[in-house]
């Protein structure tokens, strides 16, 4: 009974899967080379090759 029912939710069915990304956002004006990204994800996560911190 369960194999038909995993059957049916895999052919039938869509699955949503929530996902939670555990980053935290900072600011400063010393930062530079960081442009505003519409969708975050902070210039793809390789940020730390394009940014500097101003003395």
């Amino acid at each position: 009974m369960y194999a038909d029912m995993q059957v049916l939710v895999n052919e039938q069915g869509g699955v949503g899967i929530p996902l939670f990304l555990s980053s935290i956002d900072g600011h400063s004006k010393k930062l530079k080379g960081l442009s505003p990204i519409p969708l975050g994800g902070l210039m793809g996560y390789a940020f730390a090759e394009y940014v500097w911190l101003e003395a």
